[in-house]
């Protein structure tokens, strides 16, 4: 159940808070039906309404091109409803079975509506006596190549009546004789369902206290330690949260938060006596500048949370809490002193030789000067 909490405990902080912008296509009401089995049906009723598409849509079908039109929605619902879908399901269990209907998974029902529908053969997997989601969490919808997150309208799962519900999460906003709804999500939720009522009852029974993400956060003294490298051009940082022991799903937040902030080049977690340590390496924003005497490198990194300390290994640094920017400054003096010797030296050499040489053309004019004969009379 270890795993479990980790993800119940995350969806309950991500429901209320989307971690990226919601898509704003398509309005998206999501139906599952899961068997005793551990499959399960799902069947989704799309509606498109953002107004750029409706409108070409629209001036397609006014044209006489109600074919492509269609053919056009057709395309838009299959690549960024099922298949968004697809992947993030295939991204976190990569055994998933899902199978689509022989006439395919989008149906057209006019007026810029679709069903999508499929059957995931392994939604629910066996675990401890129990049947448990193999997926769950949240979902994001790529669309031209930004990141949204795949809101949907309403989520309505019909569950076995006669199998023990074990845990739901996030709660669900009605519970009606196996029959659980939520709204306004971007989330597969958590399922866990027993036959056995011995496991229910033992289950239900070991539930741990949840503390709140932003109980844990508030109550924790937060060190932010950074360093630059010049040579590679990446910033490395421990970060350390104490004060509170964490839970799991606390470690799985914090790195979700860095990961979504910054530009991770690597990641991990180690829990401490009181608290927990994050570190890793990321890309910063990097800015260079190099004159006779200096170079300078002022990198910028972008943190996720407000740090009580902020520690710099090398170079000045600024701190702006508020927009959560560490920039940090280095400066390498340029070993001028030869270069400005050097350059004496050869100052003088030259003044020198050019004083030589006029002396030398004075010489040579007073001599001439004086071989001439003296006019006869």
């Amino acid at each position: 159940m270890k795993r479990l909490l980790v993800f119940m405990l995350t969806l309950l902080i991500l429901s209320p808070t989307m971690a990226y912008e919601p898509q704003s296509l398509f309005d998206i009401d999501m139906y599952v039906t899961v068997y005793k089995s551990g499959a399960a049906t799902f069947k989704l009723n799309v509606e498109l309404k953002d107004d750029f598409y409706i409108h070409y849509l629209n001036n397609l079908t006014a044209s006489d091109k109600k074919d492509k039109a269609e053919k056009e929605f057709y395309t838009l619902v299959y690549s960024l409803v099922y298949m968004n879908l697809r992947r993030e399901v295939g991204e976190k269990y990569k055994d998933a079975l899902l199978v689509a209907p022989e006439e395919g998974p989008v149906k057209i029902t006019g007026n810029w509506t679709a069903v999508v529908q499929f059957k995931w053969y392994n939604y629910l997997i066996p675990k401890n006596q129990t049947l448990q989601a193999s997926v769950y969490g949240p979902l994001t919808f790529l669309y031209k190549n930004r990141v949204f997150s795949y809101r949907w309208r309403r989520l309505t799962m019909l569950l076995p009546k006669d199998m023990y519900i074990v845990n739901l999460a996030p709660a669900p906003e009605e519970l009606v004789e196996n029959v659980a709804t939520w709204k306004d999500g971007d989330y597969l939720p958590i399922v866990v369902l027993t036959f056995n009522e011995e496991v229910f009852k033992q289950e239900r029974g070991n539930k741990t206290k949840i503390i709140p993400f932003e109980e844990f956060l508030n109550n924790s003294t937060k060190v932010l330690e950074v360093s630059y490298d010049t040579f590679s051009g990446i910033v490395s940082f421990n970060a350390v949260f104490s004060g509170v022991k964490p839970q799991d799903y606390h470690i799985a937040k914090l790195l979700e938060e860095f990961n979504r902030t910054m530009k991770i080049v690597e990641i991990d977690a180690k829990t401490t006596d009181n608290g927990v340590k994050v570190f890793g390496k990321a890309k910063p924003s990097i800015e260079f500048r190099e004159d006779l005497f200096k170079k300078t490198w002022k990198a910028e990194i972008e943190v996720p949370f407000k740090f009580n300390e902020v520690k710099v290994a090398e170079g000045e640094f600024a701190y702006d809490s508020e927009k959560g920017l560490v920039t940090i400054t280095i400066t390498e003096e340029k070993d001028t002193k030869k270069l400005l010797i050097g350059s004496s030296i050869g100052i003088v050499i030259i003044i020198i030789a050019l004083l030589l040489l006029l002396r030398g053309g004075k010489k040579k004019g007073k001599e001439k000067r004086g071989g001439l004969p003296k006019e006869v009379k």
